[in-house]
């Protein structure tokens, strides 16, 4: 048993005190019959009392409880490269900052299931292999930055494979578990590789999207250092123009949906789906401690105690 006050304690035990003060006096000053006297003593010190354990909020410990788990693990793949930073998503916004959003909300959806992330550039990080610590994942997502333009080696869809397996397998190892991956990117190849065949992870995929970010007509940058990139071989501001065609190939690679991601909405469809058929399960965590909220317990003889209060005050001023 723990207590969580929603006011300072001292200040709760005050107004207890000067409560009870009030109605000593009250009950002195009582010219009804003893037991009148009594009842109504007894009355407001029983709303007091009731009050004050509402007010010091008590909350009963459970320890090794069973968790309800979705049996989901759901792996994002992020593009980091310099054209997810082209401002043509949504209007002028950055393409990043709508894929980071999107991550956000389908873990805010998913709620329950584990979570790995991917980020790709130059080369392929695993930043958090499955996790059910949703916070970590959003810590994550606070450290991508846009690569210094000085050092980037251009768009390559090969890169981050290997890292998709390997997670992948892993998964595919657990008992009762679906792998969900949700490939964020805009396509662009700009290294002069070829598309690269995602199929052969086909299998190991139970659900989820490629999804698209960027235009036709393209978006404009803004380097680590302020200024617009500029295309060294034209002399003008470089544009990033997304290629569908890659990321739909890689959607039916992996068997899983394309969507253009101009609006968040568009997952609510996938997300649905993805809740639905996520089976929830009971695991038990050795060593998890819970706390549940025991003050509603007083609430409703006190709300039944102040209903009578108010009812026989009415009823001694009507008559």
């Amino acid at each position: 048993m723990r207590f969580l006050p929603i006011l300072p304690p001292a200040l709760l035990i005050l107004f207890a005190v000067l409560a009870v003060i009030a109605a000593v006096v009250m009950f002195l000053r009582d010219r009804r019959k003893m037991a009148l006297r009594i009842l109504s003593l007894l009355q407001i010190l029983c709303i007091t009392a009731l009050a004050l354990l509402v007010g010091l909020r008590p909350q009963r410990q459970e320890v090794d409880v069973e968790v309800q788990l979705k049996n989901l693990d759901v792996l994002f793949v992020l593009d980091t490269t310099i054209s997810m930073w082209a401002e043509d998503y949504n209007g002028r916004h950055a393409r990043m900052g709508g894929a980071i959003s999107d991550i956000r909300h389908i873990c805010d959806e998913l709620e329950g299931s584990n979570f790995g992330l991917i980020c790709y550039d130059n080369q392929s990080r695993i930043i958090a292999p499955y996790t059910q610590d949703v916070r970590a994942i959003r810590d994550d997502l606070l450290t991508v930055e846009m690569p210094d333009y000085m050092v980037a080696e251009g768009s390559d869809l090969t890169i981050p494979y290997h890292d998709m397996e390997s997670l992948l397998v892993s998964s595919s190892r657990k008992e009762n578990r679906r792998a969900v991956v949700f490939f964020l990117s805009d396509g662009e190849i700009t290294n002069g590789g070829e598309l690269p065949d995602y199929s052969a992870l086909a299998g190991l995929v139970d659900g989820g999207a490629v999804l698209g970010y960027g235009t036709e007509e393209g978006g404009r940058m803004t380097t680590t250092y302020g200024g617009r990139l500029m295309d060294p071989e034209t002399g003008q501001e470089a544009v990033s123009v997304m290629d569908e065609d890659n990321l739909t190939r890689i959607a039916e690679d992996l068997g899983v949906k394309y969507l253009h991601m101009d609006r968040q909405e568009r997952l609510s469809t996938l997300l649905e789906q993805l809740i639905r058929d996520g089976v929830t399960v009971s695991q038990a965590q050795d060593g998890l401690v819970l706390y549940e909220d025991l003050y509603y317990l007083y609430v409703i003889p006190l709300i039944l105690l102040l209903g009578a209060s108010l009812a026989v005050f009415i009823v001694q001023n009507k008559y």
